[in-house]
């Protein structure tokens, strides 16, 4: 699930289809566990270590994953969808967590 609110409106065309073809990858696998073994997405736990938690108040396991060189995916699982809550182009984010 993709919400407006995430960020995709701030992407360059390129980035908005790089996107959406790690998107496409990510909706083909079978399970979560294909997903977690993926290296290519990175798909892994974000910590939030640093001086500044930027999902404080989340309830759920936020979640990351790489869809190019420094663009990460955050959000969090739902059931069998993952829900993103936020697209980060300059891997400041990823790099305290």
């Amino acid at each position: 699930m993709l919400e407006k609110k995430s960020g995709p409106d701030q992407l360059k065309e390129s980035e908005y289809k790089q996107l959406l073809g790690t998107l496409d990858k990510f909706v083909q696998h079978e399970s979560w566990d294909t997903i977690d073994r993926d290296d290519g997405l990175e798909y892994k736990k974000y910590r939030g270590a640093g001086k500044k938690n930027y999902f404080a108040g989340y309830s759920q396991t936020i979640m990351k994953f790489r869809y190019s060189g420094k663009q990460r995916v955050f959000g969090y699982r739902k059931g069998d969808r993952f829900r993103v809550i936020l697209i980060e182009r300059d891997h400041k984010i990823s790099n305290n967590g």
